[in-house]
């Protein structure tokens, strides 16, 4: 979240991440807090945006992988301001990502491995 917001105010967005409002039904909610234009699309913004990690969150959390307890926080500041970690976190969840990373271990499968000698001494 944005360096400033109030916890209260970054607690109302985290909340309005897990209901399903989107496009112009979730501005109309943030313009009632909210009066600028530019500040309720980067609300919205940042709304979407921890949809995504915690859609993320989730299926870390059904393979059975374990994160530090702040990953999570940690996380959704990074992507915030990366929008390269966006997009890959996106390519993840779409599934093309496991795919992608399968793909990738098939390939390097055919790379024959480098033979070690044994030196007599």
């Amino acid at each position: 979240m944005r360096e400033g917001i109030t916890n209260s105010y970054a607690d109302w967005l985290v909340d309005l991440a897990n209901e399903d409002l989107s496009g112009e039904a979730l501005r109309n909610l943030l313009a009632t807090r909210i009066s600028s234009v530019e500040e309720i699309e980067q609300a919205a913004k940042e709304v979407e945006i921890s949809r995504r990690v915690r859609l993320f969150m989730i299926s870390l959390q059904q393979a059975e992988i374990e994160v530090p307890a702040d990953f999570e926080a940690k996380l959704m500041a990074r992507v915030s301001e990366d929008t390269t970690l966006l997009n890959l976190l996106d390519i993840y969840l779409s599934g093309f990502g496991r795919t992608l990373l399968e793909l990738i271990t098939a390939l390097l499968s055919f790379i024959p491995e480098k033979q070690v000698s044994e030196q007599t001494v």
